[in-house]
C-alpha cells in the first residue's frame, strides 16, 4: 500500500528538529556572549540620588561620605587608608571602584594577584563635614559585596573576574547599590507645587475668572468650544447647500 503523502508524524518530526537546531544556535550564540563578559572590565558602581523640597539652608549641599572596607585582608584602591576605603559623593552622582585582575591599584581601582573570593562592607558615614540640618533624611544602609577572581590560562595574569554579588541590608542580593537622601526644608511662600500656597487664579475674560489650565472644568470648556466650532460648520454648509438648491 502506498504510504499517505501527508503523514502527521513526519511534519511533526520536521518540526521537532526545527526546534532543536534554533535552540541550539542559541546557546551557541549566547556562549560567547558570557565569556566576554566574565573577562570584561567590573566595577563596583554606587549611585546616589539626593531629593529636596522646601528652601535649603546655606551650607547643605547635598555632599555624602562613604565608606568600602576590606574584609580579612581583601585588597583595596591604592588611595585607602588602613583596609578602608572612602570618597564622597554630591548631589546626584555615581562612583564607580573599577576591579581589576590585570595591573597594580590605582585610585578608583581595585587590583587582584590571586585565586579566591574576596569581601567587602559598603557603607554610609553621613554628611560631609558639618552640613548637618534639620529636615536631612539621611540613608545609612549597608551593602555586603563579593568578588570572585578566578583562574584564566588564557589572559596574560592568568586571572579574571569570575562574578561579583551585592546584598543590601536585609541580606538580599540586588543588582544595584543605590542610595537615596532626602532634605525637607521650610516652604516659601509663592513657590509652584509647595504646601501652604496659594493656587494661581485663572485668567480674566471681560469681568469673568476663568478656571486654571489643567483644571477638569477648563477641559469641559475646551470640549464646548469644540462642539460648538464643529456646529457652527455644519449650520453653515447646511444654510449653503440650502441656498444652492434654491438657484
Amino acid at each position: 500500500m502506498r504510504k499517505n503523502a501527508t503523514d502527521p508524524t513526519r511534519g511533526l518530526s520536521r518540526s521537532m528538529l526545527a526546534l532543536a537546531s534554533c535552540l541550539l544556535a542559541l546557546v551557541a550564540s549566547l556562549l560567547p556572549v558570557r565569556v566576554a563578559l566574565a573577562k570584561g572590565p567590573l566595577s563596583i558602581d554606587v549611585a546616589q540620588s539626593f531629593v529636596v523640597t522646601g528652601r535649603v539652608p546655606e551650607g547643605v549641599d547635598g555632599t555624602f561620605e562613604y565608606e568600602l572596607a576590606a574584609v580579612d585582608g581583601a585588597p583595596l584602591p591604592a588611595d585607602a587608608d588602613g583596609g578602608r576605603y572612602g570618597f564622597a559623593l554630591t548631589g546626584d552622582a555615581t562612583q564607580s571602584i573599577a576591579l581589576s585582575a590585570t595591573g597594580s591599584a590605582a585610585p578608583e581601582r581595585i587590583a587582584f594577584d590571586h585565586v579566591g573570593e574576596y569581601s567587602y562592607r559598603l557603607s554610609c558615614l553621613g554628611v560631609a563635614g558639618s552640613s548637618s540640618a534639620e529636615g536631612l533624611s539621611v540613608d545609612n544602609g549597608t551593602y555586603d559585596i563579593r568578588v570572585s577572581v578566578q583562574s584564566d590560562p588564557g589572559s596574560a595574569s592568568g586571572l579574571r573576574i569570575g562574578w561579583v554579588e551585592v546584598r543590601d541590608s536585609k541580606g538580599e542580593k540586588t543588582d544595584a547599590i543605590a542610595y537615596r537622601h532626602s532634605f525637607a526644608g521650610a516652604v516659601e511662600p509663592g513657590q509652584p507645587g509647595r504646601p501652604g500656597e496659594k493656587e494661581p487664579e485663572g485668567p480674566t475674560v471681560l469681568g469673568l475668572r476663568l478656571p486654571k489650565t489643567g483644571d477638569a472644568s477648563w477641559g469641559m470648556i475646551k470640549l464646548s468650544a469644540a462642539i460648538c466650532v464643529v456646529g457652527v460648520v455644519a449650520l453653515v454648509v447646511g444654510l449653503r447647500g440650502r441656498r444652492d438648491r434654491r438657484r
